[in-house]
C-alpha cells in the first residue's frame, strides 16, 4: 500500500483512499461516521436490505444533517448580524443622548 493511501472499512467493506498525510485522521473520522450511519440504518431496517439501499439511506441522513447544520449556521449568522445592528443603533442613540446631555449641562 502506498504512503498516500489510507485503508478504511465501511459497512464491512475495506477501501483504499488516497490521502495526504495531514488528512489521514480527518478521513478516518469521516469514514467512521459513514460506517456508523450505515450500521445504524441496517440496525433500524434490518441487515437484509441491499448494501446500495443502506448506502443511499445513509447518504440521505447525512445530507439531511448537513442541510440542517447549514440552516442553523445561517440562522445563527443572521441573528448575530441583527444583534450587531441593534447594538450599533442603540450605541448611536446613547452617544447622541450623552452629547445632548453634555450640551444641556453647559448652558
Amino acid at each position: 500500500m502506498d504512503n498516500n493511501t489510507l485503508e478504511v472499512t465501511i459497512y464491512g467493506r475495506t477501501l483504499n483512499i488516497k490521502s495526504s498525510e495531514e488528512n489521514t485522521e480527518y478521513l478516518k473520522e469521516v469514514a467512521n461516521f459513514v460506517d456508523e450511519s450505515m450500521n445504524d440504518i441496517a440496525e433500524h431496517y434490518g441487515s437484509n436490505y441491499p448494501r446500495d439501499t443502506i448506502a443511499i439511506l445513509a447518504c440521505l441522513n447525512i445530507a439531511d444533517l448537513l442541510k440542517r447544520e447549514i440552516a442553523n449556521s445561517k440562522a445563527g449568522k443572521d441573528t448575530l448580524l441583527a444583534l450587531k445592528e441593534s447594538i450599533a443603533s442603540r450605541s448611536s442613540k446613547l452617544i447622541k443622548l450623552i452629547d445632548e446631555t453634555k450640551e444641556n449641562s453647559k448652558e
